[in-house]
């Protein structure tokens, strides 16, 4: 009898088609107090050190961008624990562009 190990799934496959994992970009502003156009560089710009973006997006089609609501918790978690987060971040990029 074998036994059938469960599939490993990653957080980023998460169903991809599945609405409840993801919000609109007005949304996921909205919850920031962002603008939009803040939202979409915190999808392109990469945390110096894990080297991941900080908000995971998807374009389902030119003109739609959704935000991964795992990413964006993740998000919140990480900016409301790290005070000094925004800081750090700031002095990270510095010295990231010198070496």
């Amino acid at each position: 009898m074998a036994i059938n190990p469960k599939p490993k799934t990653y957080s980023f496959m998460k169903n991809i088609d599945d609405p409840k994992n993801w919000l609109p970009l007005k949304e996921a502003a909205h919850a920031l107090r962002l603008s939009r156009h803040t939202v979409v560089r915190l999808c392109e710009e990469r945390d110096p050190l894990t080297r991941k973006p900080y908000l995971i997006g998807w374009r389902p089609s030119p003109g739609t961008l959704l935000i991964s609501r795992e990413s964006l918790a993740d998000f919140c978690r990480l900016t409301r624990q790290d005070l000094d987060f925004w800081t750090e971040r700031k002095q990270r990029v510095k010295a990231g562009r010198l070496t």
